[in-house]
């Protein structure tokens, strides 16, 4: 009976640090993409600033605005003006 109660408590501690090391991983995991998330808001931020001065431009020259351009990358689209994010990077 000892031997089956060290074996049990042998496989709960094994499992046990097995959820711990998962653990850990996916907290690793999860500060990366946050990490990534707060780069990729930084470059859309960005992109936004410069299609509002490339706008103000436009506007003040009376230049057409652009049209839209197939990316690879994040793309993002105003309402009113279709530029990729990516065109602009």
């Amino acid at each position: 009976m000892s031997d089956q109660i060290a074996a049990w408590l042998q496989r709960t501690l094994q499992r046990l640090q097995d959820a711990e090391r998962d653990l850990a991983e996916e907290r690793r995991r999860g500060a990366a993409l946050r990490a990534e998330n707060g780069t990729l808001r930084q470059r859309l931020a960005a992109a936004e600033s410069r299609v509002s001065a490339l706008q103000i431009l436009a506007a003040g020259q009376g230049v057409p605005e652009p049209v839209p351009v197939p990316c690879r990358e994040l793309r993002y689209e105003r309402p009113v003006m279709n530029v990729a994010v990516g065109d602009l990077l």
